[in-house]
C-alpha cells in the first residue's frame, strides 16, 4: 500500500478513491491532474539532452571546453542552433535555450565564402529554399546526384569514361555544400591509366570542389 501511496504522491488513502468493478471487487485509484505547459516551455527542456545525446559514428570535442571529459561531442564544432515554434499561419518564436554557451536562435548560415551571412528561418518550409540560395544543398542524395550526373557530362564532352567509385561519391557529397565539378589533367607519365585497345581513353575523374 505505501508503494502505491508513494508511486501516486499522494499522503494517505483519504486522498484516493475507490473503485468499483463487478469481476475485480474494490480496489483504490489516484486521479492525478498536471497543469499543462506551453510547447515552447517544454521543447526548451528536452531539446538540450536530445542535442548533448545525439548519436554520431564520429565526434569530436573543440576549443577551450574540449579539455573537459563531459565536454560536448558532436559531428562538428557547433557554432550555431536552429529552433523555431509556432502555427503555420502565424510567425514562429524562437525556443529559448542554450547548449554549451551556444543560444537557440532563428537564423542559420549559407555558403561560408559564396554567401557567408545569416539567413533568418521561420520554420522547416523555408529552410530549404533559404539555404539553396545562400548556395548550399541541404539533401546529401541530391548532391551525389548533381555530382555524378555533372562528372558524366563532363566525361562525355571529353571523350572519357567515367570511372564511377560509389565510397568516393558518397564521401564527397558529405564534404561539399555546392557541389561543382571540374576536370583537370597532368603529365601523362606519372598516369597510370591504359589506353583500350579502341583508343579510348580510360580515366577517373576525382576533382570535385564546392
Amino acid at each position: 500500500m505505501q508503494g502505491f501511496l508513494k508511486s501516486a504522491g499522494l499522503a494517505s488513502l483519504a486522498e484516493a478513491k475507490i473503485q468499483r468493478d463487478p469481476k475485480k471487487g474494490e480496489f483504490y485509484i489516484a486521479i492525478i491532474e498536471q497543469k499543462g505547459r506551453d510547447t515552447q516551455d517544454v521543447l526548451a527542456e528536452v531539446l538540450p539532452s536530445v542535442i548533448k545525446s545525439f548519436p554520431w559514428p564520429k565526434s569530436m570535442r573543440w576549443g577551450a571546453a574540449s579539455v573537459r571529459a563531459d565536454a560536448l561531442r558532436w559531428v562538428r564544432p557547433l557554432h550555431a542552433i536552429l529552433a523555431t515554434f509556432g502555427p503555420e499561419t502565424e510567425d514562429t518564436e524562437v525556443v529559448a535555450f542554450a547548449v554549451d554557451g551556444v543560444r537557440a536562435d532563428n537564423f542559420t548560415f549559407g555558403h561560408r565564402f559564396m554567401a557567408p551571412g545569416k539567413i533568418k528561418v521561420r520554420r522547416f518550409d523555408d529552410y530549404a529554399p533559404a539555404l539553396e540560395k545562400a548556395k548550399v544543398v541541404l539533401d546529401p542524395a541530391r548532391r551525389r546526384d548533381i555530382i555524378l550526373h555533372d562528372a558524366h557530362n563532363l566525361a562525355l564532352a571529353q571523350g572519357l569514361e567515367l570511372v564511377e567509385d560509389e565510397v568516393l561519391l558518397n564521401e564527397v557529397a558529405g564534404l561539399v555544400e555546392w557541389p561543382v565539378v571540374l576536370t583537370g589533367e597532368f603529365d601523362a607519365a606519372f598516369s597510370s591509366c591504359q589506353r583500350k585497345s579502341s583508343g579510348q581513353r580510360s580515366a577517373p575523374i576525382r576533382n570535385v570542389s564546392c
